[in-house]
């Protein structure tokens, strides 16, 4: 089932929260047995960097990892 906001000010945000709480009650799952204040450590640390340097560069930064790190396993 999809929800869809009134057209009233304020419906992107709560749009945007309710797929991050449930973007987060997955994680919460996987996650269950770790370190819950790491966790939301980590999660509020990214998007602070996101927010200081934009979204593009985290994006890219990621990647950029994500390729380092295939050629180092392949190697």
């Amino acid at each position: 089932m999809q929800l869809q906001a009134a057209n009233v000010q304020g419906k992107n945000m709560i749009l945007r929260t309710l797929a991050q709480y449930s973007a987060l009650m997955v994680m919460k799952k996987i996650f269950q047995r770790k370190n819950r204040a790491a966790f939301a450590k980590g999660i509020l640390a990214m998007y602070a960097l996101q927010n200081y340097i934009g979204e593009e560069k985290v994006n890219l930064a990621l990647k950029s990892l994500f390729v380092i790190g295939t050629i180092l396993t392949e190697s």
